[in-house]
């Protein structure tokens, strides 16, 4: 069917299937509709103007509570600050506009009051929220306007950068409730690092932006893409960065070749105390306990090392075996210069001087015959051994210390024996015996024993 509108007062049909409305008709079908629109507002307690169109109309303020009842209108003044969490009904269509007069909390409720992604709103003075109650006593939140965006400039804490203008480039900083910032341009080849407590930092860490990383930044500052297997980056100690080829031994998995400072194997299981050495054949190997007390221990002497820690040794002190699987320190500290290494009754070394030499010797020539022959401090004994052994007996060395006996072996044949005086030793000894002609010995008392110089 088709509707044809005609400007004269009569109905006139053209064709059975056409219906022609007048403009009369027309107005009085609209007259009908505007008087149904103006008893629905009255029904919502709305208002209109006079050509038909809503008109809300201000309410009486409300002092916020948890269960918010408004009077007649649409729009309120909501007092207060305690939380709203529910509205009572207006009717099922209603919408109302609330500005709030302070701060309070809009409280979500999945049927009751329905927030933007179901989050609580914390109102600020002057804000406006817009609801509209799609069911009994069931409000919706349609739009929400903050009393702060009017300015142009929207807080921080209403979800806004708090500032007026950015750098153009700049990274933006947060600083908690207070304005983001931004930051200068960055430069080319430079990038953001933080510290984990205070604002962020520029580092001219790149040659440029489309560079590499710089060596004093931790990178190789070239393009090692070409690299072959095998090489390694090194520095020319120039402040650049070079491909050393054939670095490793096998490749990418392989070692440092020891003719490059490594040693070309894998000492990942080296024990404690463990060494690497040459073999002599152009590898390396590995042996174990070299080194006393572990890691932080010493060569072994039976290694070549002394077992000693020597860095403390002055001019004149010596290192020595101890006879008991260790070595010992002999310092020259509180000896005098001339004085010699002599071994003492107990088996150990020291420095000790040298006795005054005696040139007043007492000869006395003494054969198989004289045996035993007491010897006395200050003689020269020349001992003739062709007839059969002989034995000299020394004198007591105590309370004669720097005291000499010089004893030669003029003649060979049979032994010739120097015995010390009763329990006293000869450089640890009870006797020496000597087999060998042209032997000559200078015994001197040190006071308890004789030594041999």
């Amino acid at each position: 069917m088709a509707t044809y509108i005609s400007n004269t007062t009569a109905n006139t049909t053209w064709l059975a299937n056409i219906t022609v409305i007048t403009a009369a008709r027309l107005n009085t079908e609209n007259t009908n509709i505007l008087a149904n629109d103006i008893a629905l507002d009255t029904a919502l307690a709305l208002s209109h103007d006079s050509t038909g169109y809503f008109n809300p109309t201000v309410g009486s303020d409300v002092a916020s509570t948890n269960a918010l009842t408004l009077g007649t209108g649409n729009i309120f003044d909501i007092t207060g600050t305690t939380a709203i969490t529910s509205i009572g009904t207006k009717g099922t269509g209603y919408i109302v506009w609330l500005q709030f007069d302070g701060i309070l909390t809009l409280t979500h409720h999945a049927t009751d009051l329905i927030l933007p992604d179901d989050s609580n709103i914390t109102t600020a003075a002057g804000d406006v929220a817009c609801l509209y109650e799609y069911a009994s006593a069931d409000w919706r939140l349609i739009s929400y306007s903050r009393s702060d965006a009017t300015s142009g400039v929207l807080s921080v804490a209403n979800g806004g950068t708090g500032a007026t203008t950015l750098t153009d480039g700049g990274i933006l900083l947060g600083s908690g409730t207070s304005a983001i910032t931004a930051m200068s341009v960055l430069a080319d080849g430079s990038i953001i690092v933080g510290d984990g407590a205070t604002d962020p930092v520029e580092l001219a860490a790149f040659t440029s932006s489309t560079g590499t990383l710089k060596h004093e930044k931790g990178g190789v500052e070239a393009d090692i893409s070409a690299i072959a297997d095998g090489g390694i980056v090194v520095g020319t100690g120039t402040g650049t960065m070079a491909i050393r080829a054939s670095a490793l031994t096998g490749g990418a998995s392989g070692y440092i070749k020891h003719e490059l400072g490594g040693v070309e194997a894998d000492i990942s299981a080296i024990a404690d105390g463990g060494m690497v050495v040459g073999t002599g054949t152009g590898t390396m190997a590995i042996r174990a306990s070299a080194l006393t007390g572990g890691a932080s221990g010493y060569i072994k002497h039976e290694l070549g090392g002394i077992e000693a820690d020597i860095s403390a040794v002055a001019i004149g002190d010596v290192v020595v075996g101890t006879g008991a699987g260790s070595m010992a320190l002999v310092t020259s500290t509180g000896h005098s210069d001339g004085d010699v290494l002599t071994r003492q009754a107990d088996g150990s070394v020291d420095y000790e001087s040298i006795p005054a030499a005696n040139t007043d010797f007492t000869v006395a020539s003494k054969a198989t015959g004289d045996s035993p022959y007491s010897a006395s401090w200050g003689e020269l004994v020349l001992c003739n051994t062709s007839g059969g052994n002989l034995e000299i007996d020394l004198p007591a060395a105590g309370s004669n210390g720097g005291k000499t006996i010089h004893i030669k072996h003029v003649t060979a044949g049979n032994t010739l024996t120097i015995d010390g005086n009763s329990s006293e030793t000869i450089d640890g000894n009870a006797t020496v015996t000597d087999t060998t002609a042209g032997n000559s010995y200078l015994v001197a008392s040190d006071g308890t024993n004789v030594v041999i110089i």
